[in-house]
């Protein structure tokens, strides 16, 4: 019989030998997983993003492109200094395979100061709290070398000599090595090192950076906010040319005591193109110029951003301006000055309250604004050009999810084309159908309607609602 100590020896190691197995499998898995569908761990520094994402959390984020960027979307997108912030969409601009990006945190009142223009981001998919607290302890100079010490005592178990000790112990290491062989155990330990140490490679700290506007009061201090270039004026140059052609876009400049201001500018859409911001009399003005003769700057909807700071103080900047204008489709077309302003969306039906599915049939057909026969859904809508309206309607019942296409399937990543017209002096988008088909069951739906006007400008908006 073996004595208690012996067995207790023999637990221990093999105890050690099994943790080491699952933490050496699940570092190898996470790691593969990491290089081959580029996915990052995120690791929060601040808690702008709480009770979503508190600070101290890690997050997987997946590399997408801009074109599939959505709002209500966590993503996490480089700042002009380098360091990364993680926020929800909060509005999105699609344009030529860029995407400009009005970001928010979930605790912040307000949305970040600038947008970002990005061809693509790590959006979040899941996140595990505090888990970023360990993954930045076992970074550490003392992680690593707790980590090290660890790995050596799993070496010491496997190769570790049984001569000078008793029989009994002899049967409880021979036991706990069987459980995992010599060989696998050694892929194990260097799997843990070379995998622990890739995957701490590719955490990256994020900030879930508070933005809510502090006041500062006081006899001595006053806050100063650098003010976005102010005005939308946009003037053709005129007469152009067939080698250059551009837009001025003007607004008044700052003047004493405020301190003297530079700009620094980006022009997205264009194949090539120049933008510098001159003074013109008592304004400031960023002149635009590209060549239309070039067929990789015609036709194209271009967007131009524009951002002030103090001179000399780079690093402290302002909100963004943005404009945009529409090039000619030949060389001789003039461009043609839009606007950025999102259209005004309001879902009029349904409108979020619970009914049963009778009420909701009488509900949808003398509903404000939308006292039209046989529709699904209504709202009104209003821009200074065309609109495009497109919606995603998803039930759920229990664990399963569908959507509208005509009939109730599984496919939920498409938007449907709606209705656009006039109805008793008010522009109104729609879709037409029977309610009693369309919401043939209990359960819980959303509506999600999205606007696109003639410029490329998005909105989005969404509500959600339960049939009893």
């Amino acid at each position: 019989m073996s004595p208690p100590y012996a067995r207790f020896l023999g637990a221990a190691r093999q105890t050690a030998l099994t943790v080491g197995a699952v933490i050496g499998t699940l570092c190898i898995l996470a790691a593969v997983a990491a290089v081959v569908l580029d996915v990052r761990p995120l690791v929060f520094r601040s808690g702008s993003m709480s009770p979503t994402i508190g600070t101290g959390a890690l997050a997987i984020a997946q590399r997408v492109d801009a074109s599939t960027l959505e709002v209500g979307q966590i993503v996490s997108v480089p700042t002009e200094s380098g360091e990364r912030v993680t926020h929800r969409i909060q509005g999105v601009q699609h344009q030529d395979g860029s995407a400009v990006l009005r970001l928010k945190g979930d605790a912040n009142k307000a949305p970040d100061a600038a947008p970002y223009v990005v061809t693509h981001a790590d959006k979040v998919v899941f996140d595990m709290p505090w888990v970023g607290y360990a993954v930045g302890w076992v970074g550490g100079p003392l992680g690593l070398f707790v980590l090290g010490l660890y790995a050596a005592f799993l070496l010491s178990v496997i190769v570790r000599s049984d001569r000078g000790t008793p029989r009994a112990t002899h049967r409880a290491v021979r036991a706990a090595r069987r459980a995992v062989p010599v060989s696998a155990a050694l892929v194990i330990v260097g799997g843990t090192l070379v995998a622990g140490t890739l995957l701490q490679a590719r955490a990256m700290p994020t900030l879930a950076a508070w933005a809510d506007p502090a006041a500062v009061s006081g006899t001595t201090m006053s806050a100063y906010v650098v003010p976005a270039p102010n005005g939308s004026s946009c003037a053709l140059v005129t007469p152009g040319s067939g080698t250059e052609r551009g837009v001025n876009l003007t607004w008044p400049a700052t003047t004493a005591p405020l301190p003297a201001l530079s700009y620094t500018s980006t022009v997205t859409g264009l194949g090539s193109s120049t933008a510098n911001v001159v003074n013109v009399s008592s304004n400031k003005q960023l002149q635009v110029r590209y060549n239309p003769s070039t067929a990789a700057n015609q036709a194209k909807l271009v967007t131009v951003q524009a951002t002030g700071y103090p001179t000399g103080a780079a690093s402290w900047l302002g909100p963004m301006t943005s404009w945009k204008f529409r090039t000619g489709a030949t060389a001789g077309a003039q461009p043609t000055c839009g606007e950025t302003t999102p259209p005004i969306a309001d879902i009029r039906a349904p409108d979020g309250t619970t009914r049963t599915r009778a009420a909701f049939q009488t509900f949808l057909a003398g509903a404000s604004g939308c006292t039209m026969a046989d529709i699904i859904l209504c709202g009104t809508m209003s821009d200074a050009s065309t609109i495009t309206a497109e919606y995603i309607l998803e039930r759920t019942v229990g664990s399963t999810t569908r959507c509208w296409t005509g009939s109730w399937t599984t496919s939920c990543t498409a938007y449907q084309p709606a209705s656009t017209g006039t109805y008793a002096g008010l522009d109104v988008f729609y879709d037409d159908g029977t309610t009693a088909t369309v919401y043939n069951t209990a359960g819980s739906y959303t509506l999600t309607v999205r606007l696109t006007d003639a410029w490329a400008n998005v909105t989005t908006d969404a509500v959600t609602f339960t049939l009893t």
